[in-house]
């Protein structure tokens, strides 16, 4: 079976590696390389038939992307990539659009196994997270801020918990500033910070916690 792959990676590394492993899989056939949003907007290249997506593209979680990106090519899959290990990322995911969700942290066999299972038309997704999609999970999860707050929402929270001050959020989605600011009171309601909580702390203790797990089990 003939099939061609696009890789829409924030690191040219992990891109470059993809694109060379992909090219190794008998019938696959890499036909281009995004490592921003706007250069997989503006893409307009050989339509592929797989899509392999970086979660963290623009910075943050692009749970938007993946449903833009379905309805830009209705027939083209997605394979999301992400080092975000909290179940509820690769349900939300599923909700958006995507037919696959990996972990960056995946060898070259499972990753090659989650392409062929992807484009022959099965869904690759961990029992874990169906169970979240269909609501059958525990208590941790459905707490968590990837499962309580909206896509944009858990986009400003993430970028918080990464540094960025809120004009630089706003520059980054491309929204108002007022608009930042109505998304941290719903987000800080929606996680019941206290008044006078330091959102910025929950949410760079919540994003470190998040990628310590991944380089853990990269260097494991």
């Amino acid at each position: 079976m003939a099939f061609t792959v696009l890789v829409a990676d924030a690191y040219p590394a992990s891109a470059h590696g993809l694109c060379t492993l992909i090219n190794t899989i008998k019938g696959a056939r890499a036909v281009g390389l995004c490592h921003s949003v706007e250069s997989l907007v503006q893409y307009h290249g050989e339509r592929p038939d797989l899509l392999i997506l970086d979660l963290d593209l623009g910075g943050s979680p692009a749970f938007d992307l993946v449903t833009e990106t379905r309805q830009r090519w209705p027939k083209t899959r997605v394979l999301v990539s992400s080092g975000y290990e909290d179940v509820s990322f690769a349900a939300r995911s599923l909700r958006a659009g995507a037919t696959g969700f990996v972990l960056k942290t995946a060898d070259h066999s499972e990753l090659i196994a989650a392409i062929r299972q992807t484009v022959s038309g099965g869904l690759v997704f961990s029992e874990e997270a169906l169970s979240a999609l269909v609501g059958r999970t525990d208590p941790r999860v459905e707490n968590s801020p990837a499962a309580l707050l909206s896509n944009r929402e858990l986009q400003v929270f993430t970028l918080m918990g990464r540094g960025f001050q809120p004009q630089t959020i706003a520059d980054r989605l491309n929204i108002a500033l007022a608009t930042v600011y109505k998304h941290v009171a719903n987000v800080k309601e929606k996680l019941s910070i206290p008044a006078g909580g330091n959102l910025t702390y929950f949410a760079t203790i919540w994003t470190n916690q998040i990628w310590r797990s991944k380089a853990a089990k990269s260097a494991a």
